[in-house]
């Protein structure tokens, strides 16, 4: 488990590893409902760079984190 302000510190790094550059794009996808749901959530979103967000509830947003989870259940028994 880790803290909200290392939490934080981990997604502004890897949000800055993606965007390098200003022409830079890409696409941050957290599947974790409490970014949303919790008071630390807003806070987490707030310490990011200004960039357009979408808030997405669908079926295939459901469906990509299960698959995550299968994928990351498989990777983990694999190493046993």
């Amino acid at each position: 488990q880790i803290t909200v302000p290392e939490a934080s510190k981990k997604l502004i790094q890897s949000v800055g590893r993606l965007l390098r550059k200003e022409r830079d794009s890409g696409k941050v996808t957290i599947l974790d409902r409490r970014i949303v749901t919790k008071r630390y959530g807003k806070s987490l979103l707030d310490s990011l760079p200004p960039f357009k967000r979408t808030i997405e509830t669908s079926f295939a947003i459901v469906l990509m984190a299960l698959t995550l989870s299968l994928l990351t259940f498989v990777l983990t028994t694999m190493h046993v």
